[in-house]
């Protein structure tokens, strides 16, 4: 028995309308051992749900690749079993020092460009009011008291 993913399927397609489908485009393969499970919701108003058949019927369906289930063609793929996942919180405890240094140092560096970015301001306007002082001056026009 071999594991199948169906992805993609009609909002409106139920498990009579997935066999139906299987019962159509592989009518001599499909059996009563075929399992279907409950289509599930997923992203984009679509459902997906898991089919387990014998190799010789998952062998040429995946050949195909897609079933067409209600409205849309339905993509197929084998079906990928993902192991749980220890816990992260653990690992995080462990690097929290580090990310705190890393922190740190980003904090100065964040105080040096402001500091670099406020003296650069202040010297563009430093150079902009001696050019413009020396412009008055050649004018004739005294700064006031």
């Amino acid at each position: 028995m071999q594991v199948l993913h169906i992805r993609g399927i009609d909002q409106l397609s139920t498990t009579k309308d997935i066999r139906v489908v299987l019962n159509r485009d592989h009518p001599r393969l499909i059996s009563k051992e075929c399992r279907i499970s409950e289509p599930m919701k997923m992203a984009r108003d679509t459902l997906s749900a898991t089919l387990t058949v014998e190799k010789a019927v998952a062998d040429a369906i995946l050949s195909k690749g897609e079933l067409r289930v209600g409205l849309v063609n339905s993509s197929v793929t084998e079906h990928v079993q993902v192991e749980n996942v220890p816990n992260a919180a653990p690992t995080i405890k462990k690097l929290e020092p580090e990310m705190d240094r890393i922190d740190h140092y980003y904090a100065e560096d964040v105080v040096r460009l402001g500091t670099y970015l406020q003296n650069a301001r202040i010297k563009t306007f430093a150079h902009w009011a001696n050019k413009r002082a020396t412009k008055l001056d050649q004018e004739g026009v005294r700064a006031l008291d």
